[in-house]
């Protein structure tokens, strides 16, 4: 008897643990809401990270203002809800001053002078994706945009196949200023991924 109601604490205790557990995963999902609901978001690059972010980003219903390419490129079937502009020197001057958050997912050779091209409202954050290089890279921006990198700990296929399917969970090496943090944290939770700060 005494082994059995013991058993009965265990699991008792092991459930008010998956409970404060789930009350503030539910709490974070709905802190990270609150942020990056207000933060319209703009990819810059429409290679296979480019592409496979701007679909996480739609499929969470998050404020997605587009998926620019210097390059012509075809739109994959996977980001059919979403605008694309490609084959242009820049984004166009309305994504850029409404963005709040640029995400740059070039070629690591690309990444500063993508940058530094931009015309962005003070208070932006952009984050680059690379995983080799740190913030730093972003050093040319203003002093009043905040920089940051969010690197997915994931390799990326071509997407060809519907916007609903998503990828499994995977960690998001983040670093930077402590605004560009939190908007990575942020947006990894939404995308039902985990964040690593460096």
């Amino acid at each position: 008897a005494r082994a059995a109601r013991l058993k009965l604490v265990d699991l008792s205790a092991q459930h008010g643990a998956e409970q404060v557990l789930s009350t503030a995963i539910s709490q974070s999902i709905a802190d990270a809401r609150v942020l990056l609901e207000q933060t319209p978001i703009l990819v810059l690059g429409a290679g296979r990270s480019g592409c496979a972010l701007t679909a996480e980003i739609a499929n969470a219903s998050l404020p997605l203002l587009g998926l620019w390419n210097r390059s012509e490129r075809a739109k994959p079937s996977s980001l059919a809800r979403v605008r694309m502009l490609s084959g242009t020197r820049a984004p166009p001057t309305e994504w850029q001053t409404e963005a709040r958050l640029v995400l740059i997912t070039v070629s690591d050779d690309a990444i500063a002078a993508v940058a530094s091209s931009l015309c962005l409202e003070p208070g932006t954050t952009v984050m680059h994706c690379s995983g080799a290089l740190g913030s730093e890279v972003l050093s040319d921006l203003s002093a009043e945009i905040t920089r940051g990198s969010y690197h997915p700990l994931q390799s990326f296929s071509v997407t060809t196949g519907p916007s609903s399917i998503t990828p499994p969970p995977y960690a998001v090496a983040i670093e930077g200023d402590p605004e560009a943090l939190a908007l990575g944290r942020a947006l990894a939770v939404l995308t039902g991924h985990t964040s690593l700060q460096l």
